[in-house]
């Protein structure tokens, strides 16, 4: 008996390509990983995804997006949800991506050298929407540069950290996430550093 080939609109075999791209480049280097393993994953043949993705780099990309954005969904805030709690939410989020998609995470940390992904500004553009939105949840305006540049900083200090947690595997995700937790609140907090123009 033939199998009943099951039609997905555009949008529902663009997320079954995406999700097939999370899980192969998620666990083998980006080199070693070719748009036929993803379409294999997909269940599809690589023509299909070329038709969505025009080459490995693109494919990365909108798999790297489609991350990113479940992330970003981290810092929308619950009724009643303190800053804090929400900052906690999105470290445990991190660290559990980390753990299911270390290729991924180790591709836009520590790019190829031969240049192939460039993957820094996709890291970078997502910090700074991070940035933006921890400076909003916790009430930093917009005219405080000093604590809105110690966010950014701290952004790289997590990114490091969770580098280190997947190259090394320790300290363990708990450890990172606490480190991580106090070392913004040392950035952050007005009496961590002299006031602007203090000698």
């Amino acid at each position: 008996m033939t199998a009943t080939r099951i039609r997905l609109d555009p949008s529902e075999r663009r997320n079954l390509i995406l999700e097939a791209g999370l899980r192969v480049f998620g666990k083998q280097a980006y080199e070693a990983t070719s748009v036929d393993d993803v379409a294999r994953e997909a269940g599809m043949s690589a023509g299909l995804l070329y038709h969505y993705y025009p080459g490995k780099h693109a494919l990365f990309t909108a798999t790297y997006e489609h991350l990113a954005e479940r992330f970003v969904a981290t810092f929308s805030p619950k009724a009643g949800q303190a800053p804090w709690a929400l900052i906690d939410q999105a470290l445990t989020a991190y660290m559990a991506y980390a753990r299911r998609y270390p290729g991924v995470i180790l591709l836009l940390l520590r790019p190829p050298r031969d240049g192939r992904a460039d993957t820094t500004s996709l890291n970078d553009a997502l910090n700074a929407r991070i940035a933006g939105l921890m400076a909003v949840g916790l009430g930093i305006r917009a005219s405080d540069t000093r604590q809105r540049a110690a966010i950014r900083a701290w952004l790289a200090f997590v990114d490091r950290a969770v580098l280190d947690m997947i190259e090394h595997g320790k300290p363990s995700g708990a450890h990172v996430k606490a480190l991580c937790i106090k070392v913004l609140h040392a950035a952050i907090d007005d009496q961590a550093c002299p006031s602007e123009g203090a000698s």
